[in-house]
């Protein structure tokens, strides 16, 4: 075991120099290519992939929504002569003693929502989610008439917007905030601890009033916190708008001000102002990149997930949880960070979306001194975790390898695992100070938590105390553990190396990445750990994140991509555990192997999942992460980067021959564009951020040329092109023009407008 001479080491500062990256919450786009143009009719095809309603549903899960990384909103009918409003913030939570369950002392709290009353019975409606412009509008049909809404929650502000128009005989109902019970949704499910109880006492009763021209809701929230919902209706010839705000604060601070205040000037503004500020958001979002596939259902489902992260989580904004602000009845009513949160922001780093992956780089910022107090006392001088799930805070004690208690007090890789996370996020913009301030010095601390534990064996290999490897079994040298610490201490001495650190930790992190103990494997494949096979079904990956998204094993290597075909084949060959991510997971590992089609079969595999807004649930428990995971499939079929070596269309099924993207970020610092025709890759455009090597494994067959940079064939496909940091080149095939580099969509498959509710 390491000795206690690590105690004594001396912490790096947190902080390592100037500020870190803008954390700004508008969006924004870097470096310019001067080799491809943008000839998309945004608009126009932004359309062709919303969520369009024709029948009303009946529940969150096949409901549209809404939200601006803080508030959300869902619309969907409470019963046949009314319309739900459905209300969440995304950081309202308990904030009890941690003595109790952290579902039940963080748990998200529900706010509850408006109900708009219809004079006839609703029959069907026409709804449209229009992604441009994120908003709702249509019209909702009753037996008496009809009502046009519009709606939506402000980019900017924290702002929701409802318009209703009667039509014909209809008319304009009540319009009434119902209160949810202030209570944690684990509770509503499981029903322990019991509500009410010395342990769980209900938090105070809710009181409604009107302060200044606003009605307003207080909920107070044990032990000094309160969340305040204001509305105010405006008559605007025959429309009336209902503009809504939501505040919380621990402790109690002005949130019935700042609420008020905020629905009043909101009211004193031309809407047309509003809209446009809004939609200015939305629009400039959605520029940073773009992709096209040939499915329609397989392009709205991607554009539905760029509109949901956005909707979910900003920078400087909440963490985005299991629901985002979208809560409803769960017991799992916290962040995962064994999966959840890690798959959620995934698509963030390839998709250009760093608006959004700075939310969760800036919260583990945030939260950095809490993971060093989860950790018991005497290891906090110099490590840190952070139990599987928590509050926003990232606040819960967690326990340490060997201890001989299952689950909570044994599963301590999920730390590193978010690291990866802020690791790709750096690697693909190669921004030092993500390095030094957020990457380095939270890494640092997890990996040395294992430090304190591991034993060297009489093989003269490093070994792991009995951890669990989440969801399945308690294993020595868990599967999990090893592929995170061995990727962690690879990391941070590259890191190390690339901030010009002489930290006094190198010796012991090379000598553990060098001689920790092999991925324990069998004739099946890799095993969950030493003592443990996978021998039923199991719903996550977490024994195969060496494959993905680690990447610490070579996948192309053929021997090595035999054990991985091998391991794919039998955690696929158990069923009744499977769930949706078990499908994205399955396609991201064929597309590490350069199998099309093993993705796409997975992948397709993921639709019965998936609910018509593409939301998700197991077991009836809403939760965020997998339909955003398969964002990233779709993603590692067009562009993969890892290992030194970027990809184009590197798994590419028959079924997808022309796609094109631009705009998508391949690790050292490169903004990517592309386009596959007739299944064959046409022209590839690379932009340099950072000037660092550029290898490319192109598919575009012999002789490749290349316009604005020189280029070096290094066989078997590989080029390496010379570019500086702002460079840009575009290469092309052998005796082809030079291609004009023009972004424009592909014509899809299918009908336009899959996904909603038909009929």
């Amino acid at each position: 075991m390491f000795r206690s001479f690590l105690l004594s080491l001396m912490l790096l500062p947190l902080s390592l120099s100037s500020p870190a990256a803008q954390e700004s919450g508008k969006p924004a786009t870097g470096v310019k290519s001067n080799t491809v143009s943008d000839a998309v009719d945004w608009p126009a095809f932004m359309s062709r992939n919303d969520s369009v309603w024709k029948a009303l549903p009946g529940s969150w899960v096949a409901a549209p929504f809404l939200g601006n990384g803080m508030l959300g909103m869902m619309v969907y009918k409470e019963n046949e002569r009314s319309l739900r409003f459905d209300l969440g913030r995304g950081d309202v939570q308990e904030k009890r003693p941690l003595d109790l369950d952290v579902l039940f002392s963080r748990a998200r709290l529900p706010i509850g929502h408006f109900s708009l009353a219809t004079k006839g019975r609703i029959t069907e409606c026409d709804l449209r989610l229009d992604l441009w412009k994120a908003e709702l509008r249509g019209e909702v049909m009753t037996d008496a008439g009809s009502l046009k809404i519009r709606a939506y929650v402000h980019a900017e502000l924290p702002l929701m917007v409802i318009e209703v128009l009667p039509q014909g005989g209809e008319e304009e109902g009540a319009f009434e905030m119902k209160p949810a019970q202030a209570i944690s949704p684990r509770w509503l499910k499981k029903g322990l601890p019991k509500a009410g109880n010395a342990s769980y006492p209900n938090n105070p009763a809710g009181r409604q009033s009107v302060v200044d021209g606003v009605t307003v809701w207080e909920q107070p929230l044990l032990p000094d916190g309160v969340v305040t919902t204001a509305w105010k209706r405006q008559k605007d010839d025959q429309t009336t708008r209902f503009l809504v705000s939501i505040r919380h604060a621990y402790p109690a601070g002005n949130t019935t001000k700042d609420a008020v205040d905020g629905v009043n000037k909101a009211a004193a503004q031309p809407v047309a102002h509003l809209d446009r500020v809004h939609q200015d958001w939305w629009s400039s979002y959605y520029r940073n990149a773009f992709v096209s596939l040939p499915d329609s259902y397989w392009e709205s489902f991607y554009w539905m997930q760029m509109y949901k992260l956005a909707s979910a989580g900003r920078a400087g904004g909440m963490l985005i949880d299991t629901m985002g602000p979208w809560i409803q009845p769960t017991a799992w009513c916290g962040t995962w960070w064994n999966l959840n949160i890690q798959l959620t922001y995934w698509p963030a780093y390839v998709g250009n979306r760093m608006v959004i992956a700075d939310s969760l780089r800036l919260g583990m910022r945030r939260n950095r001194q809490n993971f060093i107090d989860s950790v018991p006392e005497q290891y906090r001088k110099d490590s840190a975790a952070v139990f599987r799930c928590t509050g926003q805070e990232g606040l819960a004690p967690t326990g340490y390898p060997g201890n001989g208690k299952k689950e909570k007090d044994c599963e301590v890789g999920d730390l590193i695992w978010a690291c990866h996370n802020l690791w790709l996020q750096y690697r693909v913009t190669m921004d030092e100070a993500i390095l030094r301030e957020d990457v380095y010095p939270i890494l640092r601390r997890a990996v040395n938590y294992y430090l304190h534990f591991i034993e060297k064996g009489p093989d003269g290999k490093w070994h792991i105390p009995v951890t669990h490897s989440p969801e399945y079994a308690d294993s020595y040298d868990a599967t999990y553990d090893l592929s995170l610490l061995k990727w962690g201490c690879q990391t941070l001495l590259e890191a190390a190396d690339i901030l010009h650190i002489q930290d006094p930790l190198k010796d012991s992190w090379k000598d553990v990445a060098d001689n920790l103990t092999p991925y324990p494997q069998d004739d099946k494949g890799y095993r969950i750990g030493r003592d443990v096979q996978l021998t039923s079904s199991h719903r996550h990956f977490s024994h195969l994140l060496m494959v993905y998204p680690l990447q610490t094993v070579d996948s192309r290597d053929p021997a090595e991509a035999e054990l991985i075909r091998r391991s794919l084949k039998h955690w696929h060959s158990f069923k009744g555990g499977l769930q949706g991510y078990s499908f994205t997971g399955g396609s991201l590992i064929s597309s590490m192997l350069g199998d099309g089609e093993g993705a796409y079969r997975y992948l397709q595999g993921l639709k019965p999942y998936v609910t018509p807004s593409t939301m998700y649930s197991e077991g009836g428990q809403p939760v965020i992460e997998t339909p955003l995971s398969a964002a990233q499939s779709i993603h590692e079929m067009l562009l993969q980067s890892g290992r030194g070596v970027i990809r184009i269309f590197p798994a590419m099924p028959k079924a997808w021959p022309d796609a094109v993207f631009r705009d998508l970020r391949a690790e050292g610092g490169f903004r990517i564009a592309a386009e596959r025709k007739n299944g064959k890759t046409e022209w590839i455009s690379i932009t340099s951020e950072a000037g660092q090597p550029c290898r490319i494994v192109h598919g575009l067959g012999t002789g490749v040329q290349c316009k604005g940079a020189a280029v070096r064939d290094l066989g078997n496909g590989l080029v390496e092109v010379n570019l500086p940091k702002g460079g840009s080149a575009i290469l092309h095939g052998a005796g082809t023009p030079v291609p004009a580099g023009r972004i424009a969509p592909v014509q899809p498959s299918g009908p336009a407008n899959p996904l909603g509710l038909k009929k």
